[in-house]
């Protein structure tokens, strides 16, 4: 949220398709008493995270309001840093074992 990626919003997981919104209200669901169950009538499991995106493209709110488009894809790389780095060092290993030509100074 620091960094706004939670405004990097695509429609139907298309990368090249951007929603024109951003998020401005998140919260995780915690008590029956939500807003999620008493406002919205949602049927989800508590600790859900919730968000609400304000769509600023006139031409998105059109297919909204039309029923043609009924979501966003908040867009990321869900994967931690350290298995990025722990695949990262696995790899440069496997290759000095595979291939003696590999230089090890590239760790």
């Amino acid at each position: 949220m620091k960094d706004e990626r939670t405004n990097e919003t695509n429609i139907d997981h298309q990368a090249n398709i951007d929603a024109g919104t951003y998020l401005f209200e998140s919260w995780i669901v915690e008590t029956p008493e939500d807003k999620a169950y008493t406002k919205y009538n949602f049927d989800i499991p508590l600790g859900t995270w919730m968000g609400s995106f304000k769509v600023d493209d006139d031409s998105i709110w059109e297919l909204v309001k039309s029923g043609k488009v009924n979501g966003v894809s908040v867009e990321g790389l869900f994967i931690d840093a350290d298995e990025i780095e722990a695949k990262s060092i696995y790899n440069k290993i496997r290759n000095l074992l595979v291939d003696d030509t590999y230089c090890a100074d590239t760790f």
